[in-house]
């Protein structure tokens, strides 16, 4: 009973503090549209921030709700995280061995495909120029299959485990 009571009155403190707001105000933008930011520029400082909160605080309350609960739960007792887990929460920015992860990396690393009407056209082939012992030196390139789809989980695992213990293996 003790500790529902903490928590509930946790949650009503975290939901009127001031990271809440600064959250509130750092994401206003891509919430309200361009009219409601408009009529709230048009308001004098002090009622502009408690009207903004108001109209805010439905959009933001239930994801900040959760994460003061989920911080609750994660002070109590030891709780193991994966990598995986630690970077869906936010606390680490790759994880080794994982692809296909939203890395923060790849959307700075970003360069549009040039446009296509703008690149050169293919060569003429000219078949001549090819000297002839190229052409038939017999050279096989070995094609190398795709590894297994459990065998990259495994890989994975094993990464992520390392990686959690300390131990980085790459």
């Amino acid at each position: 009973m003790n500790d529902d009571f903490f928590l509930l009155q946790e949650y009503l403190a975290s939901a009127y503090s001031d990271p809440f707001k600064q959250l509130c105000e750092r994401w206003s933008r891509f919430v309200l549209s361009a009219e409601e930011a408009a009529e709230l520029e048009a308001l004098p400082e002090n009622e502009r921030t408690e009207r903004k909160l108001a109209k805010l605080r439905p959009h933001f309350q239930p994801a900040w709700s959760f994460l003061v609960a989920m911080c609750h739960a994660l002070q109590e007792g030891e709780n193991e995280l994966t990598a995986l887990d630690a970077f869906w929460l936010g606390l680490i920015d790759e994880v080794l061995g994982n692809s296909g992860l939203p890395l923060r990396r790849y959307f700075a690393e970003y360069t549009p495909d040039p446009d296509p009407n703008e690149l050169p056209g293919p060569a003429p082939a000219d078949e001549a120029a090819l000297p002839e012992e190229q052409e038939t030196s017999g050279v096989d390139v070995p094609v190398l299959p795709e590894p297994p789809a459990d065998t990259l989980r495994q890989i994975s695992s094993i990464a992520a485990s390392a990686s959690h213990h300390g131990l980085w293996l790459f």
